[in-house]
């Protein structure tokens, strides 16, 4: 084989190499593209869940980019579900909100530049949207590196209204703060308090049950409080 020939090969080697790796690329964009309508839809079909009702009150007019944070399992993901409700008891078409969760095992790994699939997925599949304003609420977000690139993008170029969660370390870090710096409003959410856990547990505190039954019975739900939370 002489000198040209092997450049010749290798050249075609290379290219078949690239080709090969181009579609892969492409078929897995179109696996999670797929998989992102998929989860979108599973949300539009599923009914929502009894929700109780926080003390945290958040602006659902506000321009800015709310972010939600606080330490795992304190209901974050329940709160996302109870502003999705007053949304929708506004007259909001469940279809014009977009609520996904970045802890989904079905689209990780997953990286920010791949985040426009998930647009692009809720488009291809409510196309008269384009024009009108969109909900996005996106749960545990800090779970993808360097989200805040995305978020940055579609807050200044699209028409969105969107929501955040995540931990506090994450959420409240120097890069993110000055990434978002003006575009957003950050709120913190704690575990339940205990006028929240009697609510959860069908009880209200009345003005005047010091002497009442009720007494001894809110009683016991402040020693498993303090002992479960």
């Amino acid at each position: 084989m002489t000198l040209h020939e092997d450049k010749y090969k290798a050249i075609v080697d290379f290219s078949q190499r690239q080709l090969y790796n181009i579609n892969m690329i492409n078929k897995d964009a179109i696996f999670k593209k797929e998989m992102f309508k998929l989860i979108i839809k599973e949300f539009h079909d599923s009914l929502l869940p009894n929700i109780f009702d926080r003390d945290l009150e958040i602006p659902l007019s506000s321009k800015k980019i709310i972010t939600i944070y606080g330490p795992r399992r304190c209901g974050k993901s329940f709160y996302f579900l109870s502003l999705i409700k007053k949304l929708l008891q506004k007259g909001i078409p469940k279809k014009r909100i977009l609520y996904i969760s970045f802890e989904d095992d079905r689209i990780l790994p997953l990286d920010f530049q791949e985040l426009t699939l998930l647009l692009e997925a809720y488009f291809e599949l409510y196309p008269e949207n384009k024009e009108e304003e969109i909900f996005l609420f996106f749960d545990e977000i800090q779970n993808i590196k360097d989200w805040e690139i995305f978020i940055r993008r579609i807050y200044e170029k699209e028409k969105v209204k969107i929501f955040i969660t995540g931990s506090s370390s994450k959420l409240l870090s120097y890069e993110i703060a000055t990434s978002l710096r003006g575009r957003t409003i950050s709120y913190p959410l704690y575990p339940l308090n205990f006028r929240e856990f009697l609510f959860f547990k069908g009880e209200t505190i009345e003005k005047d049950f010091e002497y009442t039954e009720k007494r001894f019975k809110i009683k016991k739900y402040l020693e498993e409080y303090l002992e479960v939370g």
